[in-house]
């Protein structure tokens, strides 16, 4: 309780009220923007934040991530086009209730939901992250290096990527990008290839901003050549009696289950956690053939969810220092950046700062309300401005930002070569998350797998000895064989999850969809 206080006292200084204000517009704005998301908006700030005091920069950064899960629902819901990943499922029974001429009701629903939902995962985060800190004083080199092995494997293995060999492939290729410069064993340099600018290593901060930043740039730019104008559709009446949203309670307190648990699991995310309470809320219906037409459970149950998962997201980041998902990730680089370990540290030598920032969450949440209201009622003229304007403005905040870091040319061709390495592998569909987490915990496996050998006389006999270590390795095999077994289904029901369809059953859908053609 002391500690709360603490973070409170803190954040009730007005510099601290603004930065969790202006973190919620910035969230907003960004999220409902399509083409812009909350990674990429983090990954810009994160240098920004770099002359703010530690407790300022993840206040602001945690606002605009609670803001920025919800406002992609506002351009799912009013021109059928997710602002952010996290709002593709939002689409699906949201832009149908708009058409309806009931977009006021589906922004007011989509906003209440996410406003309790990231509460109650908020209130997740602020009991639990303590409690898993406390837990990690026991952890050592063996039980930290398969932590970061599960980490890696359950985010590869259920990363956005239709396949799962592309999700190891790319976990792998960011733990090899993870061993480039100083050696911490041999303190020789490794696969610098005489470069000055990488033999620390690369630097965390470019590579989020190009991977998420320019790379969504160069990505938008080549694919849709028009200026995109947004169908403006009408709002109607926005702001409904509490009453209306408490009618779907259930709905609510389903989803929000479904999107905290999945939250604090490595590597399902936002997107995941909103198609399954939607598919969820489908089958607890009495009219599931409805659903897609245009009906509000279908709405409550996906903003919930996704919103959820913001604050349970952030459990094993604050409570062990490992990353669940592409945007803790960014909140490890940001610590980092700080001078600050998450971790049993965090809450002990600098628990102003933990508890700055979980306190600002519930503000960011209570903030989403009026601010998404409000927005909400014009933005979709906004969405009509030029979106080849709007790239070449992220794109110079995106070099200004990174240069301005340590003033070094080569962090900025460190930014666009990883944009540009971004662009092809979302061409592959080859996820970006896995990349991000194999650079982030590559050092720390490696750091934990010496220590380990060294203590254990070279054997890995441990484990298989120490209890820990053995319930993570369950815990790896447990995700890994799931996401196969979940593959295989999905390969079987016609999904490109194990590649496109060949033979016969590719003859006879293409017969059937001539007919439905015709």
């Amino acid at each position: 309780m002391q500690n709360i206080l603490l973070g409170f006292s803190e954040l009730m200084h007005p510099g601290m009220l603004f930065m969790v204000f202006s973190g919620v517009l910035l969230g907003v704005i960004v999220g409902a923007i399509p083409g812009l998301t909350t990674n990429m908006a983090i990954a810009i700030m994160v240098p920004v934040t770099y002359s703010m005091s530690p407790a300022a920069a993840l206040v602001f950064l945690a606002s605009i991530y609670c803001a920025g899960a919800y406002a992609g629902s506002i351009a799912s819901i009013l021109i059928g086009i997710p602002g952010t990943g996290a709002a593709v499922a939002t689409t699906i029974d949201g832009h149908p209730l708009a058409k309806k001429g009931r977009a006021g009701l589906a922004i007011y629903l989509a906003t209440v939901s996410s406003v309790f939902g990231g509460i109650l995962s908020t209130f997740v985060l602020l009991l639990a992250a303590p409690q898993l800190a406390r837990l990690a004083v026991k952890f050592g080199p063996a039980e930290f290096f398969t932590l970061g092995v599960f980490g890696m494997i359950t985010v590869s293995s259920m990363s956005e990527s239709s396949s799962i060999i592309r999700g190891l492939i790319a976990g792998a290729f960011g733990l090899l990008l993870s061993v480039v410069g100083i050696s911490p064993i041999a303190a020789a340099p490794r696969l610098t290839f005489g470069l000055y600018e990488i033999i620390d290593g690369f630097p965390l901060v470019p590579v989020f901003i190009g991977l998420f930043g320019f790379g969504q740039i160069l990505n938008s730019a080549v694919t849709e050549t028009k200026g995109y104008k947004g169908q403006v559709t009408s709002i109607g009446k926005m702001w409904h009696r509490l009453k209306t949203w408490l009618q779907y309670w259930r709905t609510f307190l389903r989803s929000s289950l479904i999107g905290t648990i999945l939250g604090m699991i490595p590597g399902p995310g936002c997107v995941a956690a909103a198609f399954f309470a939607h598919d969820r809320e489908k089958r607890a219906s009495k009219t599931p053939e409805k659903f897609g037409t245009g009906m509000p459970e279908g709405v409550v149950a996906t903003e919930s969810a996704n919103n959820a998962v913001v604050g349970s997201s952030l459990v094993p980041l604050l409570g062990l220092g490992v990353p669940g998902n592409s945007v803790s990730a960014l909140f490890l680089g940001a610590l980092l950046l700080h001078g600050l370990r998450p971790g049993p540290s965090l809450f002990r030598n600098s628990p102003e700062v933990a508890f700055s920032m979980v306190i600002a969450m519930f503000l960011a949440n209570l903030l989403m309300a009026p601010v998404g209201i409000l927005v909400g009622r014009g933005f979709s003229y906004f969405l009509k401005v030029p979106k080849g304007l709007l790239q070449a403005l992220i794109l110079a905040i995106c070099t200004v930002g990174t240069f301005s870091l340590r003033n070094n040319v080569g962090d900025v061709y460190i930014m666009l070569g990883f944009g540009v390495l971004s662009y092809f592998l979302k061409k592959l569909d080859v996820p970006l998350s896995p990349i991000v987490l194999g650079i982030i915990l590559g050092p720390m496996v490696e750091r934990s797998l010496h220590q380990a050998l060294t203590l254990f006389d070279g054997s890995m006999i441990f484990l298989v000895t120490r209890p820990i270590p053995i319930v993570l390795i369950l815990l790896t095999l447990w995700s890994l064989i799931g996401s196969i077994r979940q593959a295989i289904r999905r390969g079987r029901g016609g999904t490109k999850a194990l590649g496109p369809k060949t033979g016969k059953s590719a003859r006879r859908e293409n017969k059937e969809g001539q007919v439905a053609g015709k």
